[in-house]
């Protein structure tokens, strides 16, 4: 629609990572920007991307959303879903209880939603309409058994090798 196409490269090594986002013209294909992924635009492209996989994947009538993980990706996973879906609430799990309390207690304020911090994983999902994941876990952190028909998930943190937030179910 604005002529416009590209895509984010990210590279992972023992010493860190470097991500960049490339643009091209869409008709004629001339680079038009190369872009060093920043924190801000690393967080809201990937948050961004979970909220164009629930508004045309995910039930419309979803009104709330189970997630685990509450990091800094965590905040724009939920606001993404929270801005394509009425959503009244979201249960949130995270390991760090400290964290996963102010976690909840900022987002609450900042999306005018209940969020409210479950004892569990599992408690997170259970009943949940939209499940959002995005740790960087090396075992899985959500099980099939727990799901729901008609439950549309957004596992955003497996993002490399070595991690693995779904189960084989």
């Amino acid at each position: 629609e604005i002529g416009v196409t590209g895509y984010k490269a990210y590279y992972a090594t023992p010493s860190g990572t470097q991500s960049h986002v490339y643009l091209y013209d869409y008709n004629t294909g001339e680079s038009l920007a190369r872009m060093d992924c920043n924190f801000h635009l690393n967080t809201t492209r990937t948050g961004a991307a979970s909220g164009v996989a629930t508004r045309y994947l995910a039930r419309s009538d979803a009104r709330i959303v189970g997630q685990i993980g509450a990091g800094h990706h965590g905040a724009s996973q939920l606001a993404a879903v929270c801005a394509v879906r009425p959503i009244k609430r979201a249960q949130v799990y995270a390991r760090t209880r400290e964290k996963l309390v102010a976690f909840c207690e900022q987002m609450s304020a900042q999306l005018a939603i209940e969020v409210v911090a479950a004892e569990s994983a599992e408690a997170a999902v259970r009943g949940a309409d939209v499940v959002n994941l995005i740790t960087k876990s090396a075992t899985p952190v959500l099980l099939g058994e727990w799901l729901a028909p008609g439950q549309h998930i957004n596992a955003a943190g497996s993002n490399a090798l070595m991690r693995r937030e779904l189960d084989v179910e």
